[in-house]
């Protein structure tokens, strides 16, 4: 199989590899095939790398080797900055965690294996035949000496639970060295298959619904599952859901199997707080988002949040807003947008008290009518009726503004940034980590609305009260060229008078207007407006705001060359070639330093020299925003050691303290797991690595 898939994806010639395969069977070698081609030169490092990737998905059975060859082939193609594994795994074409395949013998205790389902985080699923009860059954099987505790805590929990959508477990034991459980077998498929192969509004409604309550039920009994995706959640043939999948339940007032700081679950689902412990501790309500995940998913088909890699999707979900569900499918009514968009807040208050709640929210959807007819009075002629109408709506508005604003002067918000007042008149500059505070100054109620691409609709996530004092707002949620829209209100207003003052902007000149297509190079324009009694808009605040707060482009010049040219068009690089960094800060008060760590794990700097203290941008380029490292017309030469060169750039606002990098750098390998990334993301805020590829003149 690993020759064909060589062979399929042009690794070399293809009678080449059938002439050294011959080779190899005719020595009986025993070494790898892929370990006798790399000593034969037949395929680089780079290549055997891939292949080790591909003989472990082939051995642990994740995907069939035609299918295999077609995404190795693809893979090769994109070139994307992650493994094989993970950008499989992203594609949700295999697991992220593939476990080592257990030699299930054909008989586990009294039950015969028919054939296997699944394979998860922590063992096994088959399905067999009770010969006793004359019944199918799905077995769960594992290692008993690999994570036997997790193993049992899961027999622990689902064995305390009893509720038609919660998957029964009713017999376990050992066998030799294999720990097993007995569950209902449930003919169906993952509500993760039900949305690739579509789904309605009314039977997500349903689902949803229906596996809140039987999470509402496991929450009372003191148990939180923490890993509800879509894949967790069976749907059988008449329609109904079961929870399944409780090796990461987390049962209140017992000691946690988990270590500090690991991060547990599926990324895509996880709330905030399962990324960053400093957000809140694990609670009922880490289910209710992850569910809310699992109700955008099946509403508009698409996961909130994607990314390159595990660091950029787990930054989102802790950083950035959720996107609109009416954005990405047009039929999704607001009342349902609200009702996900709740379940989904980031700060754990702003969500549901209970997954009760959120099952009743839910119903409430499900009983209100989808459209209502009004039918005209045969013995009012039609001119009566639009002016009757029209009368109407006048007295509508005329009251609507009379509730809205009350005689007592309304004051608007004011903004600031780090505690100093932001002018109006100029465009302040911001990078997508800055946080901006908006202070409320008043007894009243302010309403947020956006005004971007044509459209003005309401920012549901944002929202200030009498009582509270101040909001702040991370500048990387906004994505786009928009204005925003402040609207006090002496009273709370209800979603019928929100959508009434989304139509009265136009009618009072607040008027949409189409801005041009953006890309993430460029700033983004952001402007915060007050809206006066009588619809005048007030300048508040001005921003303009850029994705890094630094950009770094890498150059190098070979031996032989006059000119540098960009790293990305060089392949590698050999001993003398040289290599120039051209720095562009956008803040110039911020300081930078830069580091490198070889292929024999040796760490050294680059900028300052060692000993030196890091300074402000601004002390190193006077006029411009821009520097050359280590000048404009010269290079760090590379030396005769081959290997992989990591260059390492860090920027923030306060001085960097580069002893404690240095330490921090030679203990850890590159590429850097999530979790170390999260870790140096906490000593530097910003960083980027990037990795050069450097050969012997004889390679």
């Amino acid at each position: 199989m690993e020759l064909y898939i060589l062979s399929h994806c042009r690794f070399a010639d293809k009678a080449l590899l059938q002439k050294a395969w011959n080779f190899y069977q005719q020595q009986q070698m025993t070494m790898p095939f892929i370990d006798f081609l790399l000593s034969k030169n037949i395929i680089d490092r780079e290549q055997h790398k891939l292949m080790l990737s591909v003989r472990s998905i082939l051995q642990n059975k994740s995907l069939e080797p035609k299918y295999l060859a077609h995404y190795v082939e693809k893979y090769l193609q994109l070139r994307p900055q992650m493994s094989l594994h993970d950008w499989l795994a992203k594609q949700q074409v295999i697991d992220h965690s593939p476990t080592k395949e257990i030699t299930t013998p054909p008989q586990v205790g009294r039950y015969k294996i028919v054939s296997k389902i699944g394979s998860g985080g922590m063992g096994d699923v088959f399905k067999a035949f009770d010969p006793y009860i004359k019944r199918y059954v799905a077995i769960k099987t594992m290692h008993c000496n690999r994570s036997s505790q997790r193993f049992l805590r899961e027999i622990e929990a689902c064995g305390k639970l009893n509720h038609p959508h919660i998957v029964n477990i009713f017999d376990c034991g050992q066998q030799e060295n294999i720990c097993y459980f007995v569950m209902d077998f449930i003919e169906g498929q993952t509500l993760h298959e039900k949305i690739a192969s579509g789904i309605t509004i009314e039977e997500t409604l349903s689902l949803i619904e229906k596996i809140a309550r039987a999470l509402g039920y496991a929450h009372r009994m003191g148990i939180i599952h923490r890993d509800i995706k879509a894949k967790n959640i069976l749907v059988d043939r008449d329609g109904e859901p079961r929870i399944v999948d409780f090796g990461l339940v987390k049962m209140q007032h017992v000691d946690e199997l988990t270590r500090q700081n690991q991060i547990v679950g599926s990324i895509y689902y996880m709330s905030p707080e399962q990324i960053d412990s400093g957000l809140g501790e694990i609670s009922p309500q880490t289910d209710i988002y992850s569910l809310g995940v699992v109700m955008y998913h099946a509403l508009s088909g698409m996961l909130p949040f994607s990314g390159n890699s595990q660091v950029e999707v787990m930054n989102l979900i802790v950083n950035s807003p959720t996107p609109l569900l009416s954005d990405v499918k047009n039929d999704i009514k607001s009342q349902v947008e609200k009702v996900c968009r709740k379940a989904m807040a980031k700060e754990i208050g702003n969500r549901y008290g209970s997954a009760e709640e959120f099952a009743a929210s839910i119903a409430n959807l499900k009983s209100t009518p989808r459209s209502s007819r009004v039918k005209r009075s045969p013995h009012v002629p039609a001119k009566k009726q639009a002016l009757v109408a029209l009368l109407v709506l006048v007295l509508l508005m005329c009251s609507f503004f009379i509730f809205t604003m009350s005689t007592s002067k309304i004051t608007f918000p004011t903004i600031s940034y780090k505690n100093v007042a932001i002018l109006k008149e100029e465009p302040y500059f911001l990078t997508a980590k800055d946080r901006i505070t908006i202070r409320n100054h008043s007894q009243s109620y302010i309403y947020f609305f956006a005004r971007k691409n044509g459209k003005i609709f309401t920012l549901d996530q944002y929202f200030v009260s009498p009582q509270t004092q101040e909001l702040q707002i991370l500048a990387k949620e906004v994505n786009y060229h928009e204005d925003w829209l402040l609207l006090p209100s002496h009273n709370k207003l209800s979603i019928d008078k929100i959508e009434r003052v989304i139509s009265s902007f136009a009618s009072r000149g607040i008027k949409t207007k189409k801005i041009g297509s953006y890309t993430p190079q460029q700033k983004i324009s952001w402007r915060i407006y007050g809206i006066g009694e009588d619809f005048t808009q007030t300048l508040l605040g001005s921003f303009s705001i850029s994705p890094e707060p630094f950009l770094v482009d890498f150059f190098v010049r070979g031996k032989q060359q006059p000119l540098f040219q960009p790293l990305s068009k060089i392949e590698y690089v050999t001993e003398g070639d040289q290599l120039q960094l051209r720095i562009f800060a956008h803040k110039k008060n911020d300081y930078l330093s830069i580091f490198f760590k070889d292929s024999k794990g040796e760490v050294g700097y680059l900028f300052p020299e060692e000993g030196s203290v890091t300074r402000p941008f601004a002390s190193y380029s006077k006029n411009k925003n821009m520097i050359y490292i280590p000048d404009k017309y010269q290079g760090f030469e590379f030396d005769h050691h081959a290997g992989k060169e990591h260059i390492i750039v860090f920027f923030q606002e306060t001085p960097i303290d580069n002893e404690r990098i240095v330490a921090w750098l030679h203990n850890v390998s590159i590429p850097l797991s999530p979790q170390n990334e999260l870790s140096l993301s906490k000593l530097c805020s910003d960083f980027k690595i990037i990795t050069i590829t450097h050969k012997t003149s004889e390679q």
